[in-house]
């Protein structure tokens, strides 16, 4: 479990009702941060989905009949968190927009930085809007 807790993306999981209050302590502690999505008796009259954060996750009072599968979201993408520009970046982008579109602008800064798009697009409107 260690080593699926490490990759960033979404996992699938088919689990026996009777096993999944002994592997909720695990996915706890192992996914802390992820979304869960438990679905029983899918695609049948009775279907049923829970969909909580894991740290929210509880065990079950009853015991749970039918099939379960159980979908483990992806790691929190926490890239786009700067919400300023440092005076480099802005250099940076000054320098691009010569020879570069927007777009590519806004495409290339958002990959290497951890900048949101919208701020970038935004400096390069008021760049361009300057000339």
């Amino acid at each position: 479990m260690k080593i699926l807790s490490g990759i960033n993306c979404s996992i699938v999981f088919f689990i026996s009702p009777k096993k999944i209050n002994k592997i909720i302590p695990e996915l706890k502690e192992k996914f802390i941060g992820r979304k869960i999505l438990i679905c029983r008796e899918m695609t049948k009259f009775y279907e049923e989905f829970i969909r909580l954060d894991i740290d929210k996750l509880e065990l079950f009072a009853k015991d749970l009949k039918g099939e379960l599968t159980v979908v483990i979201s992806e790691k929190e993408n926490d890239k786009k968190n700067s919400q300023i520009l440092s005076e480099s970046d802005k250099t940076s982008i000054s320098k691009m927009m010569r020879k570069l579109s927007i777009k590519e602008v806004v495409s290339f800064m958002s990959e290497n930085r951890k900048i949101s798009k919208k701020l970038i697009y935004n400096h390069c409107l008021k760049l361009k809007n300057e000339k």
